[in-house]
């Protein structure tokens, strides 16, 4: 009788997955993210936007996809990094992306992905004379951070004071005008922020220390349902092609 009831509950978990959510079985879901190209960065530039249709990215484009498949109502909205954070963990029915998943930030979200993945780097400016073999190398020069971000946390641990500030984008203009020497910022983000926000298109990538999944994180109140759903068909998304597919048309 076990192996059959652990079958039956199988089959019929099964079936609860593969049919469509709809706004009857689970409420509009607020999802947010920041300016944080290329996975997530608002259509004309600016630091917020209150609509789906205004925000585009890596990450923005594979959770739309995400969400539409499983026919889940949502909304976007982009902000400061820190915002959101902080918002997803006091309101119910919230989520955002694309985040880290580190040991600390584990019990306070339910987790989405991996998504894509991310590099963190050290850039400096493309006259700077400072070479670094390890990490440990750059305790010597002012590094600027994001607040509540997995990088700068990761410093701070490590031993490091990182000048943190609440606007990521505004690190690259600290470095232009040499309040900081060196900027920790994600591989593929940093160029793009310092060409639109400092205009240096030439960023200097001084040290890559480490790779990491990114995922979104939900509010502990959304359904585990919802959330065993959008795990099972972004896997398939992942197998068939179309999350590969979204990274390309960005150039990674």
């Amino acid at each position: 009788m076990k192996s059959t009831f652990t079958l039956l509950q199988r089959i019929a978990l099964l079936i609860t997955i593969s049919q469509p959510l709809t706004a009857t079985a689970a409420d509009k879901i607020l999802l947010f993210a920041s300016q944080y190209p290329p996975y997530h960065m608002s259509t004309d530039g600016s630091q917020f936007a209150h609509d789906k249709d205004k925000v585009t990215g890596i990450c923005t484009d594979v959770v739309k996809l995400l969400m539409e498949k499983a026919g889940i109502p949502y909304q976007i909205r982009l902000r400061i990094w820190s915002h959101g954070y902080e918002r997803v963990q006091r309101n119910k029915n919230n989520g955002i992306f694309c985040m880290v998943k580190t040991e600390e930030r584990t019990p306070y979200f339910q987790w989405v992905g991996p998504i894509t993945n991310m590099e963190w780097s050290l850039f400096a400016m493309p006259d700077s004379n400072i070479q670094l073999d390890t990490l440990e190398q750059a305790k010597k020069y002012r590094i600027g951070g994001a607040k509540n971000d997995v990088i700068s946390d990761f410093l701070i641990q490590k031993g490091f004071t990182p000048s943190v500030i609440f606007n990521d984008s505004r690190n690259p203009v600290r470095l232009k005008s040499g309040s900081i020497d060196l900027w920790a910022s994600d591989s593929a983000t940093g160029p793009y922020l310092a060409a639109d926000e400092a205009d240096v298109s030439d960023l200097k990538k001084v040290l890559t220390f480490n790779s990491t999944p990114m995922y979104i994180g939900m509010s502990l109140d959304v359904d585990t349902q919802i959330i065993n759903r959008l795990n099972t068909l972004l896997k398939q998304m992942h197998q068939s092609g179309e999350v590969r597919a979204i990274r390309q048309s960005y150039g990674l």
